[in-house]
């Protein structure tokens, strides 16, 4: 037997974020976990940055094919017309490139990552003829035509793997054996509740144990709804001095509209007469501290959030969480019992659950202790990857699947 027929499996891991957003965090866990005995990757980035240093430091393969600079920018709502030619031929030049790079790794598997890596993937299929995985960590889309070609496109994919049963409730057939719900893993270690001044000392922010912090983790992207919180919060920084606001994250998306609104927000802060009671802090490559350094985790979503890993790994710090009621978030939060949701894009519901939560603090001690508790007792880290190695195992024929068992759940670290 050749050496090369020893060797396991090749997946080809095509993704469409060059930066470490929930998707590509959970894409680094998953590399770091699976034993190199049991497959091994190549990972397709659309241009360099943090991703592409998470994997140096795995020591997994990548290469760069790039999107080009229209089909980079066009967002979920599409591209606008006069881009539009462009956007086609960056496809196109996209697909053959791609092709190209197929026939010459020559993979078991492909893995998507992301809507663009979805889409064309799936066109590339017709001809390439792999096995393809999506791991959709975003709904099916709405726009008319994107939607039906997504739709399409999804029955030529030999396996469906949703990161919550909300975003699983779009995908065609709608009870399928190859559609399973793996929902993301928290690692436990690492999302230890921390001393919040080791935490303040870490972040270079000056220990007060007179300072209490409200404040989001999240990419910073209109959708998220962190101007809602920062209208949310005003009256309520401005009425007691104790509290102060904190945003931690960048923009990541290349589309359209996301990159430089860290500067709109911070604008805002400026414009709502609150700059100097909001600290911005830039993406923790390690988040742990800037969780234990809140005192109320806000997850404002104005869309239905697909999961929300912020809001598990933020429940596994034992911090008392608010969220939008929408998607994951709902799969994962009992309200009142382990943190409490608020209709989405309503800035009065999001203040007065906040303002209910600075007044007591047994309130954020309680939901704290029991978001915890509920991470801990579902499951670990290591079931999570082992599930998603059975479904990788499956679509590659190692693993037969078996029959019957439509849209499986599989339980995770956090409810």
């Amino acid at each position: 037997m050749s050496l090369v027929a020893d060797l396991p499996p090749l997946i080809c891991v095509v993704v469409t974020s060059a930066e470490l957003g929930g998707a590509e965090r959970m894409l680094v866990d998953l590399l770091q976990g699976i034993p190199p005995s049991r497959f091994r990757f190549h990972v397709v980035l659309p241009r360099l940055g943090r991703l592409a240093l998470e994997l140096d430091q795995l020591h997994v393969s990548y290469e760069v094919l790039s999107f080009g600079g229209n089909l980079s920018k066009a967002g979920r709502s599409g591209v606008k017309a006069k881009a539009a030619l462009g956007a086609v031929l960056d496809v196109v030049r996209y697909l053959w490139l791609y092709t190209r790079l197929v026939v010459r790794v020559k993979p078991r598997l492909v893995y998507t990552h992301g809507l663009k890596a979805e889409l064309l993937t799936g066109i590339a299929s017709h001809w390439l003829r792999l096995p393809v995985v999506w791991h959709l960590h975003t709904f099916v889309p709405k726009d008319a035509w994107l939607g039906r070609l997504h739709r399409y496109l999804q029955r030529r994919t030999r396996m469906l793997v949703a990161n919550s049963k909300a975003v699983s409730a779009g995908v065609l057939p709608p009870a399928s054996s190859k559609t399973k719900v793996v929902y993301c893993g928290v690692d436990i270690k690492a999302f230890l509740p921390l001393s919040k001044s080791a935490a303040e000392e870490s972040l270079h922010l000056t220990p007060d144990a007179s300072k209490l912090r409200v404040g989001m983790v999240s990419v910073l992207a209109p959708w998220k709804g962190l101007d809602v919180f920062l209208r949310a919060v005003q009256p309520l920084l401005r009425a007691d001095a104790r509290w102060q606001a904190m945003i931690v994250g960048d923009p990541i998306y290349d589309t359209a509209g996301h990159q430089g609104y860290d500067g709109v927000l911070k604008q805002l802060a400026c414009d709502l007469e609150i700059a100097d009671r909001v600290v911005f802090l830039p993406y923790q490559q390690r988040p742990a501290a800037a969780y234990a350094c809140l005192d109320i985790f806000v997850h404002a979503a104005k869309k239905p959030e697909p999961f929300g890993r912020v809001i598990a790994e933020a429940m596994c710090m034992q911090r008392a969480v608010i969220a939008t009621a929408g998607g994951g978030a709902i799969e994962q939060i009992e309200s009142g019992v382990d943190g409490l949701l608020v209709a989405m894009d309503d800035v009065g519901a999001l203040r007065a659950q906040v303002a209910r939560l600075m007044a007591d603090a047994t309130l954020r001690h309680q939901l704290g202790l029991a978001a915890r508790s509920k991470v801990l007792r579902q499951g670990s880290m290591a079931q999570f990857i082992e599930r998603m190695a059975t479904v990788l195992d499956d679509a590659m024929g190692t693993r037969p699947p078996r029959a019957g068992h439509s849209n499986t759940e599989t339980r995770h670290r956090a409810a």
